[in-house]
């Protein structure tokens, strides 16, 4: 992915884990279209 993170799929229905454009604490996390957007990157 871009920036260096990686993305979290889910395999049956094929979208990715996002943040919803937020990067606070306690931010609800939602199924979304995978874009590789910032709030799609996951690092560890």
């Amino acid at each position: 992915m871009a920036g260096g993170g990686w993305g979290i799929t889910n395999l049956d229905s094929g979208k990715c884990l996002d943040a919803q454009w937020s990067h606070s604490n306690s931010t609800t996390l939602v199924r979304y279209d995978c874009y590789a957007g910032a709030t799609q990157q996951w690092h560890g």
